[in-house]
């Protein structure tokens, strides 16, 4: 198992949870983090291993029809 860390982020892109999870690879950490994110109401999280950046799910853009 290998551990990873959830940065759960807010529509500003400011890190409101840290959640740590221990999964096989990094296909399974990604699912279980966007679980995760779903269910704390959460806009995108980032998810890493020690220092490097597993994936990103930056909060959905929205651009006002004019």
């Amino acid at each position: 198992m290998s551990l990873y860390r959830c940065r759960i982020l807010d529509h500003t892109l400011n890190v409101f949870r840290t959640q740590g999870l221990a999964c096989e690879n990094d296909a399974e950490a990604i699912m279980m983090a966007r679980r995760m994110s779903a269910n704390s109401g959460a806009d995108g999280f980032e998810l890493w291993q020690d220092e490097r950046c597993v994936h990103m799910e930056p909060p959905a853009i929205t651009v006002p029809v004019i």
